[in-house]
């Protein structure tokens, strides 16, 4: 059994981790306050939680753990890590 952690914290923690079933960390990564984690099939998504914003990532799994997914010509273009911007809204959905 495998087991996926995530929580808050600052950019640079290991706030995302994957344990295995001894509670050792095989694949960690450090986005800033991930408050949720999917994992479908071979994918895992994250959804980070800020003040004003949250991002998702997209990982694809592989020999080491999991990879960030991003778009090459994007990511030349923009160097920062490729991801997805939703303003938080305060206003319920119906």
């Amino acid at each position: 059994m495998e087991l996926i952690i995530s929580g808050y914290g600052e950019a640079g923690n290991k706030n995302i981790v994957k344990c295995d079933e001894y509670g050792n960390v095989t694949w960690f990564d450090t986005i800033e306050s991930p408050s949720f984690v999917e994992v479908a099939g071979k994918r895992l998504f994250a959804v980070t939680e800020n003040d004003n914003e949250s991002y998702m990532y997209s990982y694809i799994e592989d020999e080491n753990g999991y990879t960030f997914q991003y778009n090459e010509d994007y990511l030349a273009a923009n160097p920062k890590r490729l991801s997805v911007t939703f303003p938080l809204q305060s206003e319920k959905f119906h």
